[in-house]
């Protein structure tokens, strides 16, 4: 389902991260039938007022893909927001968007199926920009299927060098990346004939051996959505003595 938060206020809805019009991805999953589909999330803010689209595709009602839900609303002073859309593949649809980054959704009349009504139960993480819902189907007052929602914003992988330790040619280096997908590949080369190797994960820990006084390490993250980052430091061999350093990067 496609859940899209518009939040005027940064003041009301302390969505610094999410202003002007932002594309959430991701997917659903139907874990009672067992299908899954692509979510599409865009959130407009402008000044009070929030306005956005649901895009769910897929079966994700059983069989055709449903069209995609457009809404807005007005946030009130206490940041919450309201909204009511009616005529839709999901019948009438009210959604509530709350300051602290919760959502809620309920479709009554859907008359799709055996689905009379849809209930989602959501959380907008406002300094990662992720989502995630729980969602119900029902036929009157029977529960028939749950599921949930998954999605980010997509952006590039952060590299945080948390430590680097330098002993005459050999260096330690201990590496975090933060990222709202998973990494599929992280990479360190050594330049200059030194040799780096992965030994760790999560954090990466990385060994470099045949260190020159100009040896740099390259580091390559690359997430699921396919954005990679990748920063250079120098792991330059420390020749004046044979004593541990131990340098901090900022």
């Amino acid at each position: 389902m496609h859940a899209i938060l518009r939040p005027l206020a940064v003041t009301f809805f302390a969505l610094p991260l999410i202003a002007n019009a932002t594309t959430f991805k991701g997917s659903w999953k139907n874990r009672t039938n067992d299908t899954s589909g692509s979510v599409r999330i865009v959130v407009d803010v402008d000044f009070n007022n929030v306005s956005g689209s649901i895009d769910l595709d897929g079966a994700f009602l059983g069989d055709d893909d449903p069209a995609v839900i457009n809404f807005e609303g007005s946030y009130n002073s206490e940041g919450k927001a309201r909204f009511t859309v009616s005529g839709t593949d999901f019948g009438t649809v009210r959604g509530h968007f709350d300051s602290d980054g919760s959502f809620s959704m309920n479709c009554s009349n859907v008359n799709h199926g055996n689905i009379t009504d849809i209930k989602v139960e959501g959380q907008f993480d406002l300094s990662e920009k992720t989502f995630f819902a729980s969602y119900k189907f029902f036929n009157g007052d029977e529960l028939t299927d749950k599921g949930v929602i998954n999605a980010h914003v997509p952006k590039r992988p952060e590299i945080d060098v948390i430590r680097k330790t330098i002993d005459g040619n050999k260096a330690i280096v201990v590496v975090d990346v933060d990222s709202n997908s998973r990494i599929v590949k992280f990479q360190a080369v050594a330049s200059g004939g030194a040799f780096a190797t992965i030994v760790e994960e999560k954090p990466y820990k990385i060994k470099v051996t045949g260190l020159t006084d100009f040896t740099t390490l390259t580091i390559t993250a690359k997430n699921a959505d396919g954005l990679k980052t990748v920063e250079t430091i120098n792991v330059h061999a420390q020749s004046t003595s044979p004593m541990l350093h131990m340098l901090n990067a900022e």
